[in-house]
């Protein structure tokens, strides 16, 4: 989960040399590190509290499935100042992860999955 955590600023500074191929100035990519802190925090939960192991895979597949979402919400929220920017991030992972649990919780479980 650490290493979710500080990607996050990396996918921007990525997304920054891959758009203006320069790196972003020191330290502008850390104003992201509350979103993939927070994110990751949000996939551990849900992890560790989902009761069957296809729960458990829908919060990883709706936490990745809104990734790009939590970008752009990410960038987006950036015009709101620092809390936008993690507010606008985190708020569509929360979304995925809890949406992925809950379609998880009403599909059937298959013989090899195991919590």
């Amino acid at each position: 989960m650490v290493a979710l955590a500080l990607a996050w600023p990396g996918i921007h500074a990525l997304v920054f040399v891959l758009r203006f191929d320069a790196p972003p100035p020191w330290g502008e990519a850390l104003w992201f590190l509350p979103t993939g802190m927070i994110g990751a925090g949000i996939l551990a939960i849900a992890s560790g509290r989902a009761k069957t192991a296809v729960q458990r895979k829908g919060a990883i597949v709706g936490f990745i499935a809104m990734v790009p979402f939590a970008l752009a919400g990410n960038i987006l929220g950036g015009l709101a100042g620092p809390i936008g920017v993690t507010v606008g991030g985190v708020v569509p992972l929360l979304i995925g992860t809890i949406g992925g649990m809950l379609i998880g919780a009403h599909m059937p479980e298959r013989d090899g999955d195991a919590v």
